[in-house]
């Protein structure tokens, strides 16, 4: 059976400009999730950072993240060598000039299948902050970064829950220019063969 999805994309271009030593580096991120079987799912929190000074100093070898049914997991970085400085961790890799990306991951497992009305779990990432200068945002080095994934179980298509989530193959690392068209092509793909809908929506602060 063919599934249809609404794929909400969160592509932040940030300029760089320190103001605080422990809260200018997150500029991009993503959710996704792998179902494993038996409501088991493997959460992948993506996020793209500034690392030069300081923001390096607000460099996460963790984070939480928040699964949708009361429970919340703190989980590792996973890409990367372990070598600045050696603590078990690893360190992330760059991508492109002083932008790294990192990859955390997690697995849950969920007691069932969510009781209506909501019929979905909100996987969820939230930590302090966007980096500074953001043009189009006021005081954006004040602005929560948060990004999300809902898990959906709807009863007319009762096994879309047991899917695993779209792939963006592009990262949202772009520039824009002011007087240009910005493009930005996600490359998305699904691994379960499903068709993608895109839709924009404003950069989100919280599940609310």
């Amino acid at each position: 059976m063919k599934f249809r999805y609404r794929l909400l994309i969160i592509c932040c271009t940030l300029l760089a400009s320190a103001k605080f030593s422990l809260a200018t580096h997150y500029r991009a991120g993503e959710v996704l999730y792998q179902y494993l079987g038996n409501f088991k799912f493997q959460v992948t929190v993506i996020t793209y950072s500034k690392w030069s000074a300081p923001s390096n100093q607000a460099d996460r070898n963790q984070v939480v993240v928040s699964w949708g049914d009361g429970a919340k997991d703190t989980i590792g970085r996973v890409n990367g060598p372990d070598i600045d400085p050696p603590d078990g961790y690893p360190d992330g890799v760059f991508v492109a000039a002083d932008i790294k990306k990192n990859i955390y991951t997690g697995i849950h497992t969920y007691p069932g299948v969510p009781p209506p009305p909501n019929r979905f779990y909100l996987v969820e990432f939230y930590d302090q902050n966007r980096m500074a200068s953001i043009a189009n945002m006021s005081n954006s080095i004040d602005v929560a970064f948060y990004v999300e994934d809902t898990i959906k179980f709807p009863t007319d298509l009762a096994n879309i829950g047991f899917n695993s989530s779209p792939i963006l193959l592009n990262p949202p690392i772009d520039y824009a220019n002011i007087g240009q068209i910005f493009y930005h092509n996600p490359n998305a793909y699904d691994p379960n063969g499903d068709s993608l809908d895109f839709k924009l929506i404003a950069p989100l602060q919280d599940h609310d």
